[in-house]
């Protein structure tokens, strides 16, 4: 079990947890490669349901910028930021069993993103969503792909454009929450 993922199994049930909740439950390189690994795990299993969540204040807010490559070329971004994420939408989008997704307080770049490709979203009223890529000189086509799916093409460039923060309800009327 890597640092910050955990992963629980009650009956047919697989619950995955984000736990850094000091620091947003951001997710390292090393986390996002976990929450794939548990993913495809709870894939292959026979459970029925996966359930997503996090503890702490907020879901998650987005990807640690710390612990990434120094100086990389094209071909490291590729292999060690952006391959990591691609492989987390790939994982919820192709386990057989459907993927329930419980938000609470921010789930910002990233965990906006996972948070809206999950089968089934729910968050509290108090949820927030954003999508600040733009904001870290960071194209937002990763956060793109895992919305295109769900959410109509206006909205998503609606958030994008504006970096506007999003409550639960906002999010439920642009399908992004359940």
């Amino acid at each position: 079990m890597s640092e910050g993922i955990k992963s629980t199994r009650d009956d047919m049930v697989v619950t995955i947890t984000i736990d850094r909740p000091a620091e947003g439950n951001v997710l390292t390189l090393a986390m996002l490669r976990a929450l794939t690994a548990r993913l495809k795990d709870a894939g292959a299993s026979d459970a029925k349901v996966i359930a997503l969540r996090s503890t702490g204040a907020d879901f998650c807010r987005g990807r640690d910028p710390k612990g990434g490559p120094q100086n990389p070329t094209a071909l490291v971004m590729r292999d060690e930021v952006l391959q990591p994420i691609l492989d987390v939408y790939d994982a919820l989008n192709n386990v057989p069993q459907p993927v329930i997704c419980a938000v609470q307080g921010a789930a910002h770049g990233f965990g906006c993103a996972m948070a809206t490709a999950a089968d089934l979203t729910i968050a509290a009223e108090g949820a927030t969503f954003k999508l600040p890529e733009m904001t870290h000189n960071l194209p937002p086509t990763l956060a793109i792909s895992a919305l295109m799916t769900k959410v109509p093409r206006k909205a998503i460039a609606w958030l994008i454009y504006t970096l506007a923060e999003i409550d639960a309800k906002t999010a439920l009327s642009l399908g992004m929450v359940s």
